[in-house]
């Protein structure tokens, strides 16, 4: 009986009170869940795009290293959302879930705005070399430039650059594309974090006694 009895005390009964549900459809601890698996799959996406940066001979060291950073903090919400899912009862772990969606928020609008001001400002051509497969091997030597005037030296610049476009397999993408196709994950689920990071917050407050 006693067993019973601090089972009941360990259940928080707001786990349950519509009160409390997202939208007034989903649990607190299933919303947890769906966060966090979006979360998971956008760090893997984040991942995937910064071999992208750095194996892209186009880009510049500081935009691969400055995104690196911006990743960094995503470890944060992980790690509080790997210890909650091992003890979701606990107070003390569930008061941590606002500020790891908190951060999570930040660091993907972080995102975007860093690959926005590097491709629109940063970026030196009118177009974005984008590579078709990782892995295409060392950066080319720059080719000395012989033309005598500024056209001409600018007529060769641009068909240096088809040929090595070309032959490295790479392909333009206007900026705005490139930003935009760049800058869905982050922004959605980034909105969804901040979203839940207020649906959260009371529910996450230690149940008053």
């Amino acid at each position: 009986m006693s067993k019973m009895d601090d089972k009941d005390s360990d259940e928080d009964p707001r786990d349950k009170d519509k009160k409390y549900k997202v939208c007034g459809l989903c649990s607190p601890v299933c919303s947890v869940i769906f966060i966090a698996i979006l979360i998971v799959l956008e760090l893997g996406f984040l991942i995937y795009e910064l071999v992208v940066i750095e194996n892209n001979s186009f880009f510049d060291n500081s935009f691969g290293l400055v995104y690196f950073v911006l990743i960094l903090p995503f470890l944060f919400t992980i790690v509080v959302l790997i210890v909650f899912f091992f003890n979701y009862k606990d107070p003390a772990t569930r008061a941590w879930i606002p500020e790891a969606l908190l951060v999570a928020a930040i660091s993907s609008f972080a995102i975007f705005i860093w690959t926005f001001i590097y491709i629109s400002s940063m970026y030196d051509y009118r177009s974005v070399a984008v590579e078709r497969k990782l892995n295409l091997g060392p950066r080319l030597e720059s080719i000395e430039n012989e033309a005598t005037t500024e056209a001409s030296q600018a007529i060769e610049k641009a068909q240096m650059r088809e040929r090595e476009l070309r032959d490295r397999g790479y392909y333009r993408q206007d900026k705005g594309m490139y930003i935009l196709v760049h800058s869905i994950v982050p922004l959605l689920v980034g909105g969804l974090a901040l979203f839940y990071f207020f649906a959260l917050k009371d529910w996450c407050q230690p149940k008053k006694k």
